[in-house]
């Protein structure tokens, strides 16, 4: 495991730190980097950051390199305005969409202009591209929008439903969809675990 820390002397870069839905890592599409969603700001002296409006305080996407190189490769003071900013994720090809509280899932550039693209469901907190498509999570499940459009109206379908077991509401944070492959070995089977 490696740590990097975000440069904060040019351009400052913030997260809330204490919101459970802020701070997930999206590995992009072609897996060559990481991104995040933040602030473009130093800490605040008073108030809050998702409480400030874009305009006071961007909303950033930070991007992590596999080399450790780290970008804000959009900053806009129009999205999520006064709103949570939760997550964020790119195709690697320049494309970069995000989410958070009151907006749905945009699109934040760069090949295109900025479109909000998905309205049905507003408390958004988790975003990945899984085989070329959109999926997040909202507080119910798991939602998919087909391909990874740039404009228009998407509407989700919901791929996995979140019921809850205990007492309280379910609510859905992140997700991951496994692939299991089952080989038939001739001798034997072998199995073996590691600790880093």
């Amino acid at each position: 495991m490696q740590s990097f820390a975000i440069p904060q002397a040019t351009t400052p870069f913030s997260m809330t730190g204490s919101a459970t839905a802020e701070g997930a890592l999206s590995m992009s599409q072609d897996g060559a980097s990481l991104t995040f969603a933040g602030y473009q700001t130093a800490r605040l002296a008073s108030g809050t950051l998702a409480g400030s409006t874009a305009v006071a305080v961007p909303r950033a996407i930070g991007q992590i390199a596999a080399s450790g190189s780290i970008t804000m490769p959009v900053v806009s003071t129009t999205a999520f305005s006064a709103q949570s900013f939760r997550s964020t994720v790119t195709d690697g090809a320049n494309n970069y969409w995000g989410l958070g509280v009151g907006q749905g899932v945009t699109y934040l550039g760069n090949t295109a202009a900025a479109a909000t693209i998905e309205t049905a469901q507003t408390t958004l907190r988790v975003e990945n591209i899984v085989g070329g498509n959109l999926f997040f999570t909202a507080a119910g499940g798991v939602y998919q929008v087909t391909g990874m459009p740039q404009s228009g109206t998407a509407i989700p379908t919901q791929v996995i439903t979140t019921t809850g077991t205990g007492t309280g509401t379910s609510s859905s944070y992140d997700f991951a969809f496994v692939t299991v492959q089952v080989f038939e070995a001739k001798n034997a089977w072998s199995y073996g675990v590691t600790q880093g």
